[in-house]
């Protein structure tokens, strides 16, 4: 009886083989676990609604979960002369980062990704703010990074908006991120 019971169990077990399912996980700009830096000295602003007086003022019905961060990196400006990061930990096999995008002229963006060594970036995020059809509008979850070749366990993440030490403005509207774990 006790070799029934092990063919058949053997039986389930290769003819119903365990499947791993990859999910997808989306972290909106306000949840805590991604880190905005630098702290207290307001290169970041956090956004819930439209704003008129505002340089930039994106529809906040086409913005993820209503909401956005943004900062201006510049470097003849003393208080946005440091670049402004923001970073999180994962556990996954890849990430997608996603903003909004200015059509304004004077509105460029100088991005810089990081995955697990913040002193070597694996890519560079460059928009030179053109409008084609001169309408002054925005590009919504627009695909600022992404990869999906990282090795299943666990990472950093950290995005820097503009160079450091010089380097072109850059404006950064960041709506959300998306893991696969």
């Amino acid at each position: 009886m006790a070799l029934c019971h092990t063919l058949v169990l053997s039986f389930f077990v290769f003819i119903f083989p365990t499947v791993a399912r990859l999910v997808n996980v989306t972290i909106d700009d306000f949840n805590p676990a991604i880190q905005y830096a630098p702290a207290g000295n307001n290169q970041w602003t956090a956004r819930t609604q439209d704003c008129d007086s505002c340089t930039t003022a994106p529809d906040v019905t086409q913005v993820y979960n209503h909401t956005w961060h943004d900062a201006t990196y510049d470097f003849y400006i003393k208080e946005q002369s440091a670049p402004e990061t923001l970073a999180i930990r994962f556990n996954g096999t890849a990430i997608y980062a996603y903003g909004i995008l200015s059509t304004l002229a004077s509105q460029t963006a100088d991005m810089y990704m990081f995955i697990d060594d913040f002193y070597n970036p694996v890519a560079n995020f460059k928009f030179n703010g053109s409008d084609p059809d001169g309408s002054g509008s925005y590009i919504y979850n627009a695909l600022l990074y992404s990869n999906t070749s990282l090795p299943p366990g666990e990472h950093s993440f950290l995005l820097q908006n503009g160079q450091g030490g010089g380097g072109l403005t850059s404006l950064i509207l960041f709506d959300y991120l998306i893991y696969t774990t």
